[in-house]
């Protein structure tokens, strides 16, 4: 992802606890898709600049740490999400039948499964 107007890569995703936030970094290599995870706390100065520091202390460990389980959560959604993506309908509806079979495992395989097992077809 990039910025439009001045061609800047963002973030896949920004999750914030006050003044520290998780930033979701999106990255590509010959495997296919990964994804990063930045934290950072914001805070003025004595003149009102803004500012970030990688440097936390006290209740701001409480808050990387509860952003790390969500950050943990969204960086495993946004994978998931590349890989339905990328995959072709046959794959699709393979994965389907495979998620249907493993939730009623008492039930007959779906006849998908049988006619890709049948050696005589």
């Amino acid at each position: 992802m990039t910025d439009q107007q001045n061609n800047k890569p963002r973030p896949a995703e920004t999750l914030r606890d006050g003044n520290v936030k998780a930033t979701i970094w999106r990255n590509q290599n010959e495997k296919g898709a990964f994804y990063n995870t930045k934290f950072s706390r914001s805070y003025q100065d004595q003149e009102g600049k803004y500012h970030e520091s990688e440097h936390f202390q006290g209740t701001d460990m409480l808050k990387v740490g509860r952003l790390a389980d969500r950050a943990y959560d969204k960086e495993r959604e946004l994978r998931q999400l590349d890989r339905t993506q990328t995959q072709t309908p046959q794959q699709s509806a393979d994965k389907e039948a495979y998620v249907k079979d493993q939730q009623n495992p008492n039930q007959q395989p779906n006849q998908h499964h049988q006619r890709n097992n049948d050696p005589s077809l």
